[in-house]
């Protein structure tokens, strides 16, 4: 992947590591409320009163945060290695990646009463597939160029 669609996904992945900083640092109190304002939101309606977090939940969303900047920090690492970010096995594994991370999260949103969390992995898995499709890193040509 070169040009525009390599720079798209290169900010989108710096995207997932601010993301992920956020819900990590909602380990602090005073620093939770980007993560309480999501919140409210995926427990539709928005009220403005998402139920206070216990230490547990702040754990898990805190840890969630770290996963996802370390999830962004090895799919940067990918997409900006000249060598590898040309080579469409990458952008077949990391598309498999994000389908399964899409297909799992939704469904524990969805039995966890956050449906609305859907929409917002939808808004995501959206983002990243736009460059990969665009761009043609996973046509039938671009796999059979890299392995001749």
């Amino acid at each position: 992947m070169t040009g525009f669609w390599h720079r798209w996904m290169v900010i989108w992945c710096w995207a997932v590591v601010g993301i992920g900083a956020v819900f990590a640092i909602s380990a602090f109190a005073s620093l939770r409320w980007p993560t309480m304002l999501f919140l409210d939101i995926i427990f539709w309606p928005i009220d403005g009163q998402p139920a206070a977090l216990s230490r547990e939940a702040v754990l898990g969303v805190s840890l969630t945060g770290a996963v996802m900047v370390g999830w962004g920090v090895l799919m940067l690492g990918l997409a900006q290695d000249a060598k590898l970010s040309r080579d469409p096995r990458v952008w077949h594994l990391m598309t498999y990646a994000m389908v399964t991370w899409f297909v799992v999260d939704s469904v524990a949103s969805w039995l966890a009463g956050a449906g609305v969390n859907v929409l917002s992995n939808a808004g995501f898995l959206a983002t990243f597939l736009i460059p990969i499709v665009k761009s043609g890193v996973l046509s039938s040509d671009s796999l059979a160029q890299r392995t001749a």
